[in-house]
């Protein structure tokens, strides 16, 4: 059911597949400029040469600090090729989308067991002639900026960052298993030595993709507990004169199926 779900999550949504894409597009992208001999042997130099001569006269020379930066972007776009090296970023882009998408699910199932044990205990303090309970706490976020919500985010991340950890190792075996499929056919001795020899490569790739991975999951999983809530917030104010009444309640909303 929750596969279903999500599967859903990300046809209804595609605009997260093109920006998860764009941005596995340009990291991969800009990876392989980086890493590659006309970069190492070419810019890198002049750009070692700039930062020297930018910390002997600081804060003056300030500038050349943005002139050394200017000419690694400057690599990076010229270098950026949708031909080439897009394919690359086709995989860890759909990966992201799902991981988003489940964590839109998981938020919406979250907040919903927290409101029907809500709705139980009304139902319990209707039987017993006891006053109704304060609803749990009611998260809309239509108004908030891209900003705000980014920032709410992190924050929810850094109080709780076992997460991270758990999607480092995620990329990490995802990252060891193309590895292996890249070069298995060199033979199994060669493999091995080429995942020991670059290994620190892999381990600061998945260090790298494990904060972008884990906040789009965090960030799906309070866009689906936001989505859920607004539902029930709605359904609260219709109920609000009911409960005053002594009207019944309604039946609680369905999630989206």
């Amino acid at each position: 059911m929750k596969f279903r779900k999500t599967l859903k999550f990300m046809v209804q949504n595609p605009s997260t597949f093109f920006l998860c894409y764009l941005i596995c597009w340009i990291f991969f992208s800009a990876l392989h400029t980086l890493t590659d001999d006309p970069f190492i042997y070419g810019t890198l130099p002049d750009v070692d040469e700039e930062v020297k001569n930018s910390t002997n006269h600081l804060p003056w020379s300030l500038w050349k600090l943005l002139s050394a930066l200017s000419l690694i972007i400057e690599e990076i776009v010229s270098d950026l090729s949708p031909i080439e090296r897009s394919w690359i970023a086709l995989v860890p882009a759909l990966i992201l989308v799902y991981i988003e998408a489940r964590g839109n699910v998981n938020g919406i199932a979250n907040e919903r067991k927290e409101w029907m044990n809500w709705y139980g205990q009304q139902q319990k303090a209707k039987e017993l002639g006891n006053s109704y309970e304060v609803p749990p706490v009611m998260n809309n976020d239509q108004d908030e900026s891209y900003f705000i919500k980014a920032h709410k985010v992190i924050l929810f991340r850094l109080r709780s960052p076992k997460r991270l950890f758990v999607h480092f190792g995620y990329w990490a075996a995802f990252l060891l298993f193309v590895a292996v499929i890249l070069f298995i056919n060199d033979g199994i001795v060669v493999t091995v030595q080429y995942i020991i020899k670059d290994l620190h490569v892999l381990v600061i790739l998945a260090a790298i993709l494990a904060p972008i991975s884990c906040y789009f999951e965090t960030r799906g999983f309070l866009k689906g507990i936001a989505a859920e809530s607004r539902m029930w917030i709605e359904w609260y104010n219709r109920q609000w004169a009911a409960i005053k009444l002594g009207v019944d309640f309604e039946e609680p909303p369905s999630s989206q199926k």
